[in-house]
């Protein structure tokens, strides 16, 4: 954020200005202002009213689910101080509610919401949130880690200078819901935040032709991640613009996720991270755009959460990055004169062009700091010969940030050919070893024709013929592709594009059939081809099965129990089974590892162990015969008995560290804190995703930003859901 000003006023004078339309209402954390509680303020207070909030923490009675809900009325609630690190609310359920079309002028202002479940629930409202910080919030399941927003077509609210972190939820670790109604976050900086899809942002829509697009504008974005969209993720003709922003440093997700039916506009934005290959095509098409720009921010100290723009900075106008209509400093924090990490940076390494293998071009980013001489600053760079780094290029630049050099590859001097990946690094001449950049490997094609596929196969088996490659050895062959047909010389019937990591593909023929199939291997040079042999698809078996048993045995225990033999008149087989588990009513059936007995009269035993208590389990049992697996049976849905939230503390005293065992019977995402006896948190651990059963933890006696704690007594506090247990330790030194 740019800056968070403090109001420094007396307090006479500050309840006199507070709200000119309405009264002033005073609610202190111990029950002592004019009500007891912000919820009784609220339904007395007319619209207009101020509800201001005193210095302290607010913090959940027993059964008390929400601190405030709005009631429709267009309140402006808001700290005394103006300082959200004074004023905080923690521990609700869902911490503020707007849900009866309450408008801008329903205001909350200055505050801090934690440890919440949510901690701002919007419905049908349009409110504004200004210089508040809403952090530590976690959700099990659902959508907005800190606010969701329920509904589009009454949903406006605007977010100002707000800071959103260490957020957890299942969609959206921050933010989540419908945007597309006008929602409005400026000057927000998102930290921290996860989720399964979109780490700081889940946005789902109501139809891009009938809505107002979502905006984000001025925000920064930093170490937020998800397994899918570490920063945003679209869904369902959602549509979100962002203007002026910068995204940098999330997880190795591609940071923005755009829906089948979804739209997402960039401008004016930086996107960075040291792992851009792992982006999709999503981010990328958004980047060389409308101002984009793909560039290290260079923020002051990050570590420290301090995203302030350094001086060389080329989110900054004045470097001279910045297109003719971006011309606004990007991101939600200031410029300062700082000139941030002295270090040069590789961005690329790509492959140059008809040179036959011998060079690359290297793309580096040079060093940031105010001190380039007028003659220019001298970089060498080095090449990763075995153990030793040697100089194979030497270039001195006139102040520029940005450079492309071509280097030559590392050959291999058996064959005289270039030995494939090299490593390189830069470094800034005279310069200590800060100067020195880290390494990065990259490799060039030598541009000679691929091998062809070696080992090529066709295998039959029930539902379709597996065709396996043994793919060709040489680096340069990236792609196969596979045709079948009716005859060595036909016309194909279907492609199926495969990368050089894929070795098998199930085409899915009809029983019976009998085709070809060929395989191409192709680089940039052309292709080569081969045919395998003859394959027939076989027709499935249909052996005698019965179902014997399906049955628990405690709460983390099943039995299945089978018998299958061959039918009258059919070929003999030897079975072999695979067992698949399904947890819960939806989703799919996955693999189990092998462990079935053989009893008498062709009956088989699979018994399942350490199986969340209270959840429901299918299974399904595929037969496995020469010519391939086919399903054999699948069961019903079994309810397993259930046994409640466990923490056990082993080892108490505890020498410097301490051992847990924390049962949960299903799939949870447990937190482990620690506190000293005075109510102050020492030590945090989120654990994002755990299937259930028993789970192993430790804490070493630590704190959080570092530091042994004194020996003593403490309290281990875990919270599953809705569920806390809370267990004393006493640590010996």
């Amino acid at each position: 954020m740019r800056s968070r000003p403090v109001l420094v006023l007396v307090p006479m004078l500050l309840l006199a200005l507070a709200s000119p339309a309405g009264g002033a209402i005073l609610i202190l954390p111990d029950g002592s202002g004019d009500y007891p509680t912000a919820q009784m303020a609220a339904e007395a207070a007319a619209g207009g009213d101020t509800l201001l909030l005193g210095n302290g923490v607010f913090t959940a009675a027993i059964n008390e689910f929400r601190f405030l809900d709005y009631l429709g009325k267009d309140l402006v609630v808001r700290s005394r101080s103006g300082n959200p690190d004074s004023c905080i609310i923690r521990g609700f359920n869902s911490a503020i509610g707007l849900f009866q079309e309450e408008g801008p002028a329903a205001v909350l202002e200055g505050v801090t919401i934690e440890d919440c479940r949510t901690a701002v629930y919007i419905l049908h409202a349009s409110p504004t949130v200004r210089n508040c910080v809403l952090k530590d919030c976690f959700q099990d399941t659902g959508v907005g880690g800190a606010v969701w927003i329920r509904s589009a077509w009454l949903s406006a609210p605007h977010f100002e200078d707000c800071l959103f972190q260490d957020n957890y939820c299942h969609l959206g670790g921050a933010v989540g819901g419908y945007l597309d109604g006008g929602a409005v976050f400026r000057r927000c900086t998102f930290r921290g935040n996860r989720a399964s899809r979109g780490g700081a942002i889940y946005a789902d829509g109501v139809g891009i032709s009938t809505s107002v697009p979502g905006l984000l504008e001025f925000c920064t974005f930093v170490d937020n991640d998800a397994g899918e969209s570490s920063v945003l993720a679209t869904t369902s003709d959602a549509w979100v613009e962002l203007r002026h922003c910068i995204l940098a440093y999330n997880g190795q997700r591609t940071p923005v996720g755009i829906g089948p039916t979804a739209r997402v506009d960039m401008s004016c934005c930086d996107v960075f991270d040291f792992r851009m290959d792992h982006w999709d095509a999503d981010t990328l098409d958004l980047l060389g755009e409308e101002g984009n720009l793909a560039l290290p921010p260079y923020f002051c100290d990050p570590d420290a959460g301090d995203f302030r723009l350094s001086s060389r900075s080329p989110c900054l106008p004045r470097n001279g990055f910045l297109e003719a209509g971006c011309q606004e400093i990007m991101g939600a924090w200031p410029a300062t004169d700082v000139s941030g990490d002295q270090r040069p940076l590789i961005l690329e390494i790509s492959d140059h062009q008809d040179d036959e293998g011998k060079a690359v071009d290297l793309r580096f980013r040079t060093t940031p700091g105010d001190t380039l001489a007028a003659s220019g600053q001298v970089y060498e760079v080095q090449r990763q010969d075995h153990d030793q780094w040697n100089t194979v290029l030497t270039m001195a630049m006139q102040g520029r940030m940005l450079e492309t050099c071509t280097a030559p590859t590392r050959w291999d001097t058996l064959t005289g050919r270039p030995g494939g990946r090299s490593a390189f690094r830069v470094v800034a001449l005279p310069g200590p070893a800060a100067a020195t950049s880290a390494p990065l490997a990259g490799y060039s094609r030598d541009n000679t024709p691929p091998a062809a596929p070696l080992g090529l196969q066709a295998v039959s088996r029930f539902g379709g013929i597996d065709l396996q490659i043994q793919p060709s050895p040489s680096p340069d062959v990236h792609h196969f592709e596979i045709h079948l047909s009716l005859g060595p010389f036909e016309a194909p019937l279907t492609p199926f594009a495969l990368t050089t990591d894929d070795t098998t593909v199930n085409p899915g023929i009809t029983p019976g059939a009998t085709l070809y199939l060929g395989v191409a291997a192709r680089d940039t040079a052309g292709w080569q081809s081969g045919i395998s042999p003859l394959a027939t698809c076989p027709s499935p078996p249909s052996p005698l099965f019965q179902l014997l048993e399906f049955s628990t045995q405690g709460n983390e225990q099943t039995t299945l129990r089978w018998s299958v033999a061959n039918q009258p008149g059919q070929p003999a087989f030897v079975p072999e089974f695979q067992v698949r588990r399904r947890l819960g009513d939806q989703g799919e059936f996955l693999p189990l590892s092998p462990g079935i007995d053989e009893l008498e009269d062709h009956a088989y035993q699979f018994k399942d162990q350490g199986l969340p208590a209270g959840d429901r389990v299918a299974y399904q049992v595929d037969l496995v015969v020469r010519e391939g697996t086919w399903p054999l049976f699948e069961t019903g849905n079994l309810t397993l008995p259930s046994t409640p939230v466990t923490l056990k503390v082993l080892g108490n005293p505890a020498h410097r560290q301490s051992s847990l065992q924390l049962y949960l019977p299903h799939a949870a995402h447990p937190r482990l804190r620690v506190y000293d006896l005075q109510g102050r948190r020492l030590w945090q651990r989120f654990f994002y995703s755990h299937e259930g059963g028993w789970l192993d933890m430790s804490w070493d006696g630590t704190r959080s930003g570092g530091g042994q704690v004194a020996a003593g007594v403490y309290l281990i506090h875990v919270r599953v859901g809705d569920q806390d247990l809370t267990r004393k330790i006493t640590l010996l030194r």
